[in-house]
């Protein structure tokens, strides 16, 4: 996906009546143009902002105008988001290495025609629900068709139409193509929070300093710290006005700068430890990572930390790394914890050393007041809802060691043991969800 610069795009409020506004349309290379009501040249360009496309425009419409625009336009919506699949693909392996300057003939979301640079014939690219192309040449026709590869006119359209819809400087305004209905976690994702018109309307969200003040509280409490990288362009700016939202909802805390990442780290609000809310919260994280993931496939590893509260034990504070290390040390030793949590280990963690673990153990006792957190969780490459889940399991168990109403199972116990003795600890409904997990990960003895 083309990075492009960073843009504070401007939305263009929109009627809810069109009027008796009149538009005379007509098409522009690979863009939209139209004459306004009063002969204006509005011209209209989709833009790649991070997994989404919007359609920039490049001056400030009437909202009557902006309507009608929308509405002339609606029966091509899911024609632009074939058009947003194919742009989003990598090329499939196996495609043809071979390129080719192209000139656009005629364009439309789903339908290209145009001249071959080296021979000066004219092909037509068909784009197809989930961004499947197909090419009229000789190539695709008799070698590639049926195959999932590209001929290099498929290849060459791809590249450029990814550079030409990066954001662009003399296109500041958008129109809210949020409307248009597609069925993928991002988009359901965005709705939930008004829609691409309204996330888009948010300030990008400033990084704030990073603090260690942690709230007690005397029910079952978890926070999360979701670290995320640093970036430039529409998908790190699509990516920060996204935080700004959800912390104007109140699901987000704040977010901080940290020294151990380059970009900073979300903070979500805490919450009861229940299962509904980690799997919501959990959900959420995920959906975050999809909306931008080309940032966080090219970043480092980035940590998703679970702090569980433990303010009820504060006056016995200093026996809780004592009473919790056993059982720490047994799920290191007799399951695969990268399995759930995304990556292992890091030095750290496995050279303890010390009756009381390091800061940066896998279970950090030290630094935040009266809270355990776990850090194993990985945003790069964990399932944030596996995650949270087994962070509510922890939670489960260290309340019961400290309670006195669990005894940690011996290293050498059977799995069936162990597992017997975890799901002791859960609910019937979380049994459902963690239990599969701790079998999955289960090593022999």
């Amino acid at each position: 996906m083309p990075v492009g610069m960073s843009l504070s795009l401007k939305p263009l409020k929109v009627s809810p009546s069109v009027g008796e506004v009149r538009l005379a349309p007509y098409r522009a290379n690979i863009g939209l143009a139209f004459t306004g009501p009063d002969g204006e040249d509005i011209r209209l360009l989709p833009q790649l902002y991070g997994r989404f496309l919007a359609l920039g425009v490049n001056q400030e419409l009437s909202p009557q105008v902006a309507r009608a625009v929308l509405d002339y336009l609606r029966a091509d919506m899911p024609r632009f988001y074939r058009l947003r699949a194919f742009l989003l693909r990598e090329v499939p392996a196996g495609s043809s290495e071979k390129t080719v300057s192209i000139g656009i003939v005629k364009f439309s979301p789903d339908r290209v025609e145009l001249r071959s640079g080296d021979s000066g014939l004219i092909y037509t690219v068909r784009i197809h629900d989930g961004g499947h192309a197909e090419c009229t040449c000789p190539d695709f026709f008799y070698r590639r068709r049926g195959t999932g590869t590209w001929c290099k006119h498929i290849k060459c359209l791809h590249q450029m139409l990814r550079e030409e819809y990066s954001p662009k400087e003399n296109f500041p305004y958008y129109l809210p193509l949020w409307e248009m209905k597609e069925v993928s976690p991002e988009a359901k994702f965005i709705e939930a929070l008004g829609g691409l018109y309204e996330v888009m309307s948010h300030p990008v969200a400033e990084k704030e300093s990073y603090t260690r003040r942690r709230d007690g509280y005397e029910v079952p409490v978890l926070g999360v710290e979701f670290e995320i990288p640093e970036g430039t362009g529409p998908g790190a700016t699509l990516l920060t006005k996204v935080v700004s939202a959800l912390k104007n909802r109140g699901l987000v805390l704040s977010f901080e700068r940290d020294s151990s990442v380059d970009g900073g780290e979300i903070k979500l609000t805490p919450f009861p430890a229940t299962l509904e809310e980690c799997l919501e919260k959990g959900q959420l994280l995920k959906d975050l990572r999809g909306l931008v993931r080309g940032l966080f496939e090219s970043s480092k590893h980035s940590g998703l930390h679970v702090h569980i509260n433990m303010w009820p034990f504060r006056e016995r504070w200093e026996d809780v790394p004592e009473l919790i290390l056993p059982f720490a040390l047994l799920l290191q030793r007799r399951f695969n914890l990268a399995s759930i949590f995304g990556r292992g280990m890091n030095p750290y963690a496995t050279k303890i050393g010390a009756t009381v673990p390091p800061r940066y153990w896998w279970v950090n006792f030290m630094s935040l007041p009266y809270t355990v957190e776990v850090r194993l969780g990985c945003s790069k490459h964990g399932d944030p809802v596996k995650i949270l889940l087994m962070g509510l399991f922890f939670q489960r168990a260290f309340w019961a060691i400290m309670e006195g109403r669990f005894k940690v199972p011996s290293f050498d116990a059977s799995g069936e043991e162990l597992i017997s003795a975890f799901s002791s600890l859960l609910s019937e409904e979380e049994r459902r969800y963690i239990v599969p997990l701790l079998k999955e990960a289960l090593l022999s003895p």
